[in-house]
């Protein structure tokens, strides 16, 4: 599947707008900060073919109503939004980039939160550097079953690369307008839709995505599974959130899962899907908080 899609990548010229730039195994990725805290700070990643904006409602809202306070960082994972575009994406990379990131904002201890993509990096930094994580939420994904992952993230691929981009000059807009119309009924996931129209974007040299297509699709192998790092667990707080609509994290991994987070927890919001963040903001926001708040 993999060389299909840098097959497809390659006759689109898709290889030519996105280059990756660099292999680089450490880069220092693009974030943004909101207020202050005497706690833990929590750290938020996003998931595959997301970037930091998605996050930024939930950010506020967390902020608001944490108690105490604490100051949450929002990053770009690496090949995505305003982070840098290199090689390898894989997660010891992923994880080095956030270790990078307790140097930069001068951290000894946080608590990280990670959706999809997000939630394999931060469950693979909680395993390697267990001492620098106060407590971990991981967002509708597991460490033992990896194939619906597998498949959605296809679907999202082959639909980037099946997309016919406008050459023309017009605005932003109406060249989002006519990619909804591709996307016709085939996507009748809302959040799922705004994941796509999100990362189209407007370059000086035309309209392209937000992510580094190639990479993404170059490395599939390695980040659509997760690496389990042999002989270590994280044994502080954690919480896995799954949607009731999700068959992300099965109730057959649960006892798998309690292999790697001995002290985890796994909680439902009933009528969500995979993007609980977007399709249940409220409920969700609740449940994070519950667990945060917690110290």
């Amino acid at each position: 599947m993999v060389q299909k899609l840098a097959s497809l990548l390659s006759a689109r010229n898709l290889l030519k707008l996105w280059p990756s730039e660099q292999s680089q195994d450490v880069i220092s990725m693009a974030s943004k900060s909101y207020g202050s805290g005497s706690t833990r700070p929590l750290l938020v990643m996003h998931a595959a073919l997301s970037w930091k904006d998605d996050w930024d409602d939930f950010c506020v809202d967390v902020l608001r109503h944490a108690n105490p306070q604490r100051k949450i960082i929002n990053f770009d994972l690496r090949n995505h939004g305003d982070s840098p575009r290199c090689e390898p994406h894989t997660y010891p990379c992923i994880a080095e980039d956030i270790r990078l990131s307790f140097t930069e904002h001068q951290l000894s201890k946080a608590a990280i939160l990670g959706h999809s993509m997000g939630g394999f990096g931060g469950m693979y930094f909680a395993l390697k550097y267990p001492h620098l994580v106060d407590r971990l939420i991981v967002v509708d994904v597991s460490p033992v079953s990896t194939n619906l992952a597998t498949l959605q993230m296809e679907e999202l691929l082959r639909f980037i690369m099946d997309v016919e981009i406008p050459t023309q000059i017009m605005p932003l807009k109406e060249a989002q307008e006519r990619i909804t119309k591709q996307l016709g009924n085939s996507k009748k996931d809302n959040s799922m839709r705004h994941v796509i129209l999100n990362n189209f974007v407007q370059r000086p040299y035309g309209f392209g995505w937000r992510t580094d297509v190639p990479a993404i699709v170059n490395y599939l192998r390695h980040w659509i599974n997760f690496p389990v790092v042999p002989g270590r667990n994280f044994a502080g707080p954690t919480l896995f959130i799954r949607g009731g609509d999700s068959q992300y994290i099965p109730e057959t991994d649960h006892r798998q899962i309690l292999e790697f987070f001995p002290n985890a927890e796994v909680q439902t919001i009933e009528g969500a899907g995979h993007f609980l963040h977007l399709q249940k903001p409220k409920e969700f926001r609740r449940v994070c908080l519950e667990f945060l708040n917690v110290c």
